[in-house]
Protein backbone atom coordinates (compact mmCIF):
# COMPACT_ATOMS: atom_id res chain seq x y z
CA UNK A 1 0.00 0.00 0.00
CA UNK A 2 0.90 3.57 -0.64
CA UNK A 3 -0.09 6.84 1.50
CA UNK A 4 -1.15 10.14 0.68
CA UNK A 5 1.81 11.19 -0.30
CA UNK A 6 2.51 7.80 -2.34
CA UNK A 7 5.32 6.42 0.57
CA UNK A 8 5.09 2.75 0.93
CA UNK A 9 3.00 2.08 4.14
CA UNK A 10 1.26 -0.95 5.92
CA UNK A 11 -2.92 -1.52 6.05
CA UNK A 12 -2.71 1.04 8.50
CA UNK A 13 -0.83 3.64 6.71
CA UNK A 14 2.25 3.26 8.95
CA UNK A 15 5.29 4.02 6.82
CA UNK A 16 7.78 1.52 5.99
CA UNK A 17 10.56 3.64 4.98
CA UNK A 18 13.12 5.56 7.17
CA UNK A 19 11.95 8.27 9.25
CA UNK A 20 15.07 9.68 8.56
CA UNK A 21 15.63 11.55 11.93
CA UNK A 22 17.88 14.29 12.33
CA UNK A 23 20.44 12.89 15.13
CA UNK A 24 18.33 9.99 16.72
CA UNK A 25 21.23 9.05 18.31
CA UNK A 26 21.74 12.39 20.48
CA UNK A 27 18.09 12.69 20.52
CA UNK A 28 17.08 14.73 17.73
CA UNK A 29 14.04 13.39 16.11
CA UNK A 30 13.10 16.42 14.30
CA UNK A 31 12.93 15.26 10.35
CA UNK A 32 14.96 15.98 7.57
CA UNK A 33 13.78 17.63 4.62
CA UNK A 34 13.86 14.47 2.69
CA UNK A 35 11.75 12.44 5.29
CA UNK A 36 8.83 10.38 3.66
CA UNK A 37 7.18 11.22 7.70
CA UNK A 38 6.57 15.03 5.86
CA UNK A 39 3.19 15.67 5.26
CA UNK A 40 2.13 12.09 5.38
CA UNK A 41 -0.31 12.32 8.79
CA UNK A 42 -3.99 12.39 9.26
CA UNK A 43 -5.08 15.46 7.19
CA UNK A 44 -8.55 15.64 9.58
CA UNK A 45 -6.05 16.79 12.45
CA UNK A 46 -4.61 20.15 13.05
CA UNK A 47 -2.08 21.31 11.05
CA UNK A 48 1.63 22.04 11.48
CA UNK A 49 2.71 24.73 13.42
CA UNK A 50 3.73 26.06 10.00
CA UNK A 51 0.39 25.81 8.82
CA UNK A 52 1.07 22.68 6.32
CA UNK A 53 -0.51 18.51 6.79
CA UNK A 54 0.55 17.03 10.49
CA UNK A 55 3.32 15.50 10.13
CA UNK A 56 4.34 11.49 11.09
CA UNK A 57 7.02 11.74 13.73
CA UNK A 58 8.44 13.28 16.96
CA UNK A 59 8.58 16.98 15.89
CA UNK A 60 7.64 18.32 12.61
CA UNK A 61 9.58 19.82 9.77
CA UNK A 62 9.28 23.14 9.18
CA UNK A 63 8.46 24.11 5.78
CA UNK A 64 6.56 27.17 3.60
CA UNK A 65 3.19 26.83 3.42
CA UNK A 66 2.62 25.80 0.00
CA UNK A 67 0.27 28.33 -2.19
CA UNK A 68 2.09 31.23 -0.74
CA UNK A 69 4.76 32.42 -3.06
CA UNK A 70 7.59 34.15 -0.65
CA UNK A 71 5.55 33.06 2.58
CA UNK A 72 7.82 32.46 5.50
CA UNK A 73 7.25 29.59 7.69
CA UNK A 74 5.18 30.47 11.08
CA UNK A 75 7.60 30.02 14.01
CA UNK A 76 6.15 30.11 17.60
CA UNK A 77 6.35 28.20 21.06
CA UNK A 78 4.88 24.35 20.09
CA UNK A 79 4.20 22.35 23.27
CA UNK A 80 3.36 18.91 22.73
CA UNK A 81 1.20 16.87 24.53
CA UNK A 82 3.18 14.62 27.35
CA UNK A 83 3.67 11.06 26.87
CA UNK A 84 2.50 8.83 28.10
CA UNK A 85 -1.01 9.92 28.90
CA UNK A 86 -2.17 8.96 31.00
CA UNK A 87 0.99 7.89 32.96
CA UNK A 88 1.88 6.33 35.92
CA UNK A 89 4.39 6.98 37.92
CA UNK A 90 6.31 9.38 35.18
CA UNK A 91 5.76 11.28 31.93
CA UNK A 92 7.77 13.16 29.28
CA UNK A 93 6.58 16.52 28.40
CA UNK A 94 7.87 17.80 24.45
CA UNK A 95 8.37 21.14 23.30
CA UNK A 96 10.07 23.17 20.82
CA UNK A 97 11.40 26.70 20.62
CA UNK A 98 11.44 28.93 17.75
CA UNK A 99 14.69 31.26 19.21
CA UNK A 100 16.66 30.83 22.44
CA UNK A 101 14.50 32.05 25.25
CA UNK A 102 14.49 31.95 28.86
CA UNK A 103 12.02 28.66 30.15
CA UNK A 104 9.73 28.26 32.42
CA UNK A 105 7.49 24.90 32.57
CA UNK A 106 5.43 24.60 35.78
CA UNK A 107 2.81 21.49 36.88
CA UNK A 108 -0.39 22.86 37.91
CA UNK A 109 -3.63 21.40 40.16
CA UNK A 110 -6.79 21.81 39.24
CA UNK A 111 -7.40 24.35 41.53
CA UNK A 112 -5.08 26.05 40.00
CA UNK A 113 -2.12 25.62 42.58
CA UNK A 114 1.29 25.03 41.62
CA UNK A 115 2.44 21.81 42.33
CA UNK A 116 6.18 22.05 41.00
CA UNK A 117 8.09 23.68 38.95
CA UNK A 118 9.73 21.27 36.49
CA UNK A 119 12.31 24.36 34.71
CA UNK A 120 12.57 27.67 36.60
CA UNK A 121 13.92 30.78 34.43
CA UNK A 122 16.67 28.53 32.33
CA UNK A 123 17.85 29.69 29.01
CA UNK A 124 17.02 27.16 26.80
CA UNK A 125 18.18 26.97 22.62
CA UNK A 126 16.13 27.24 19.96
CA UNK A 127 14.70 23.48 18.91
CA UNK A 128 12.97 20.47 20.38
CA UNK A 129 13.17 19.86 24.42
CA UNK A 130 12.17 17.66 26.99
CA UNK A 131 11.72 17.11 30.23
CA UNK A 132 10.23 14.56 32.70
CA UNK A 133 7.91 14.67 35.46
CA UNK A 134 8.10 12.64 37.68
CA UNK A 135 4.63 12.85 39.28
CA UNK A 136 5.90 14.59 43.00
CA UNK A 137 4.90 17.95 44.43
CA UNK A 138 8.08 20.59 45.00
CA UNK A 139 8.18 18.76 48.82
CA UNK A 140 9.47 15.78 46.83
CA UNK A 141 5.75 13.71 47.75
CA UNK A 142 3.91 11.61 45.40
CA UNK A 143 0.77 13.27 44.10
CA UNK A 144 -2.99 12.17 43.60
CA UNK A 145 -4.61 10.75 40.58
CA UNK A 146 -6.20 13.64 38.56
CA UNK A 147 -6.00 15.64 35.89
CA UNK A 148 -2.98 18.61 35.89
CA UNK A 149 -1.89 21.11 33.60
CA UNK A 150 1.44 22.18 32.09
CA UNK A 151 2.40 25.20 31.43
CA UNK A 152 5.48 26.80 29.34
CA UNK A 153 6.11 30.24 29.26
CA UNK A 154 9.25 31.93 27.83
CA UNK A 155 10.45 35.22 27.06
CA UNK A 156 7.22 35.79 24.85
CA UNK A 157 4.70 33.77 25.09
CA UNK A 158 3.36 30.21 26.87
CA UNK A 159 0.94 27.69 25.90
CA UNK A 160 -0.43 25.36 28.41
CA UNK A 161 -1.85 21.58 28.32
CA UNK A 162 -3.34 19.25 30.44
CA UNK A 163 -2.24 16.16 31.59
CA UNK A 164 -3.94 13.09 34.02
CA UNK A 165 -1.70 11.08 36.50
CA UNK A 166 -3.49 7.58 37.37
CA UNK A 167 -2.73 5.36 39.95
Amino acid sequence: MVNANGDSCDIYYNITLDPEWTDPDNGDYTLQETSPCIDAGNPSTPDDPDGTVADMGVFYFEQVPSGVPGAAPVRSLTVLQNYPNPFNPSTVISFDLPAASSVQLDVYDVAGRLVRSLVRDERMSAGPHTVSWDGKDRDGNNVTSGVYFYRVRTDSEDATRSMTLLK
